[in-house]
């Protein structure tokens, strides 16, 4: 399966935002923000497109600061629900949309996040290469 490119998953998902002359911008900040190493080849541009619908639909629906969610929308009298129970040390948005929501899916699918300070580190075993110099 090969991956398709950014674009044409904004296209297919959010296409308000794939008809935003603000798009490229978007699309460069959520770049910016992901990791081709963590992602992999195969989903390195769905998490790209996904980070940057998500930031659109909040930079575009949440004008006033409106925080969570929308679980509940009703007219008539104006009612609006938000989900709220996003953890409290986490300054992630990512429960905020559903776009977020599908990138926070892919992220803890693909498993734990690490880092490390050390050029030295071999990512795909996790070793420090010539850890004895180290001891």
């Amino acid at each position: 399966m090969a991956s398709l490119p950014v674009d044409t998953y904004i296209q297919t998902m959010c296409p308000r935002l794939f008809n935003d002359p603000g798009r490229a911008v978007y699309v460069e900040l959520a770049t910016d923000r992901t990791s081709q190493e963590y992602f992999g080849d195969l989903l390195y541009n769905y998490a790209i497109a996904l980070r940057a619908m998500h930031d659109f639909t909040i930079d575009k629906t949440r004008t006033r600061g409106d925080g969570g969610f929308i679980t509940d929308k009703t007219e008539g009298r104006l009612t609006m629900r938000f989900l709220h129970n996003m953890n409290r040390n986490s300054k992630s948005t990512l429960l905020m949309t559903s776009y977020g929501q599908k990138l926070h899916e892919l992220i803890r699918a693909r498993g734990p996040i690490i880092g490390t300070a050390s050029p030295d580190l071999d990512i795909l075993s996790g070793a420090l290469l010539g850890a004895e110099d180290y001891l």
